[in-house]
């Protein structure tokens, strides 16, 4: 008999595999010849075409500047083209004067290249908090239409909110708060068991857990009023990026984590899911 397969908003998140500032001081070791990312880019791309898949993707001022052709490939392709911010800089360490600067001419340069301004947002390293909520009235200000940047979960005290709202809602400079008056808050999928919110939906969670424990949230999750969001970053899904063996051992183990594998086993969630952008999936 067949069944109707649930519907999931995929997203990545476009960042240079080097982007993160902890591996700044290791990148000289590092061949300048990699092409892992016109790799991962070009294997995802096919992919979501032979699936018939459409996803969100948040890019970098780094990847606009330095791949334009791959952002004009995905505009192409029938995705979606949204902001992953300066550089991938954590918004509370940004100067806010500066920062809404860099991100107007970063949201033109997008339109430039796709024809249309960006519609989202998401903060590198899910950094919005309240220490930098000012982001807010800035996408306001650009109509920019939502924000994916909540993580509904607290993580040691890196990034998440363990009382924000789990499912899409309006947010203002508080954050966690509904307001009538806000943006459209996209928080990132969370699962729960035994009323204990559990997080699953990409990056080292996705990587770590074996594929049916990853399924079983998924299926779970798709059955409430809200398709749930998912993400991944290109360079964990390509066994060719560039290998750092040096620096903090926690963080090396969280970048290469399950990377060999990754990408077949993203491939298998195909079979299961229907993916959408965000735009497609709300209407924007």
């Amino acid at each position: 008999m067949y069944s109707k397969k649930s519907k999931v908003i995929l997203t990545f998140d476009v960042e240079l595999w080097h982007e993160g500032k902890w591996q700044q001081p290791f990148i000289d070791y590092i061949s300048k010849n990699d092409i892992s990312f016109e790799k991962s880019m070009d294997k995802i791309l096919n992919l979501l075409q032979q699936r018939k898949a459409s996803a969100t993707f948040f890019v970098t001022s780094l990847v606009v500047d330095s791949y334009p052709n791959y952002i004009k490939k995905i505009k192409d392709a029938g995705h979606e083209v949204s902001s992953h911010g300066i550089d991938h800089q954590k918004l509370h360490q940004a100067n806010p004067i500066q920062y809404r600067e860099k991100l107007i001419e970063h949201t033109k340069r997008i339109k430039e290249i796709t024809g249309s301004l960006p519609q989202g947002f998401r903060a590198p390293h899910f950094s919005l908090n309240k220490k930098s909520s000012w982001i807010i009235q800035v996408l306001k200000e650009l109509d920019y239409k939502y924000d994916s940047s909540i993580f509904p979960i607290s993580i040691t005290n890196q990034y998440g909110h363990s009382k924000a709202p789990r499912e899409n809602y309006y947010v203002n400079e508080n954050i966690i708060e509904k307001s009538s008056d806000g943006l459209l808050e996209i928080p990132i999928s969370t699962s729960s068991l035994f009323s204990i919110r559990i997080p699953y939906a990409g990056g080292i969670y996705f990587r770590i857990l074996p594929l049916f424990i990853f399924k079983y949230f998924l299926k779970k999750e798709s059955r409430k009023t809200t398709a749930p969001i998912i993400y991944f970053h290109p360079h964990e899904l390509e066994s060719s990026t560039p290998k750092i063996n040096r620096g903090p051992i926690l963080k090396r183990i969280v970048k290469y984590w399950g990377t060999k594998k990754s990408f077949r086993k993203f491939e298998r969630l195909f079979d299961d899911f229907e993916f959408q952008s965000i735009e497609k999936n709300l209407g924007l």
